[in-house]
């Protein structure tokens, strides 16, 4: 079955080309590529990645290069999920590598699930700068780590990592970009919250708990692994402003005050389903 590759890029050429050189010579050969760009000068302006693009190209791969809005990530993948061809849609930034069998590995898997039980599965995203386990940031404890729900506890993806060893799918609550997911089940859901600020920091939780919330599964697939380069200040929204942390925290906050006053409104909806737990 075709699967869509989505990667969402904004002026980082050096990453986006180490993105693109992992996909050549995917294992699995009937995918498509979806690049969103944000970027000025656009993608195509550097020779490189027109380069790594007739590559992908010669091996079969559709390439789409949509030009973005540079409304910020939640647009972006929006865009991306709009321009796809597939059915089955994985979507990455521009600073995650991945081996040349990934494509194949969640697609073997996915097409065995009942679709209408599992909406996503994903692997293992690891650091490549910091060892082997992203470290867990602190805007990530606002994330009901306090609440459970029918028994399970709403886990954010940075502590799936330590699910590494594992070697059975394990359901989770929360996608990270590397999850492939049935473009359906994420349009009647709604699709990437775009009230998201343009860091687009709770745009995955948003749409993974409306996904739990309307009866889907995501799986968590250990032994899937893709690793991210981390580029110095962060995701996609990169800026050479001395300021830039301070400005990335504050978008933090703004997504995070959002997000919590819509988690606390789904728990109002259902309050027997919801007690605390220890930390």
């Amino acid at each position: 079955m075709r699967v869509s590759f989505h990667i969402i890029t904004r002026n980082r050429p050096n990453y986006l080309s180490a993105a693109l050189a992992s996909l050549v010579f995917q294992t699995h050969k009937d995918w498509e590529l979806v690049i969103v760009d944000d970027s000025d000068p656009d993608v195509l302006s550097h020779y490189h990645i027109r380069l790594l693009i007739r590559m992908l190209e010669d091996d079969g791969v559709r390439v789409n290069v949509v030009r973005g809005t540079n409304e910020g990530i939640p647009f972006a993948y929006q865009q991306s999920m709009e321009a796809a061809q597939a059915e089955l849609c994985i979507r990455h930034e521009d600073d995650i590598v991945v081996p040349r069998d990934y494509i194949q590995l969640l697609h073997d898997f996915i097409v065995d699930q009942d679709r209408t039980e599992v909406a996503a599965a994903g692997g293992c995203l690891l650091n490549a700068h910091r060892g082997r386990i992203l470290n867990q940031g602190p805007s990530q404890n606002g994330f009901a780590r306090k609440k459970i729900e029918t028994g399970m506890i709403l886990e954010p993806y940075d502590m799936q990592q330590h699910w590494i060893d594992h070697n059975e799918p394990i359901e989770v609550c929360h996608m990270h970009g590397g999850f492939i997911d049935w473009k359906q089940a994420l349009q009647d859901v709604g699709g990437f919250a775009t009230w998201c600020t343009n860091l687009g920091h709770r745009e995955e939780t948003d749409v993974s708990l409306r996904l739990y919330f309307a009866g889907f599964k995501c799986l968590y697939l250990p032994w899937v692994r893709s690793w991210h380069m981390e580029a110095e200040g962060g995701g996609s929204r990169d800026s050479a402003n001395p300021l830039h942390s301070q400005q990335r925290r504050q978008l933090q906050l703004q997504d995070e005050e959002k997000f919590q006053g819509r988690l606390r409104a789904w728990m109002e909806t259902n309050p027997d389903r919801w007690v605390p737990v220890d930390d």
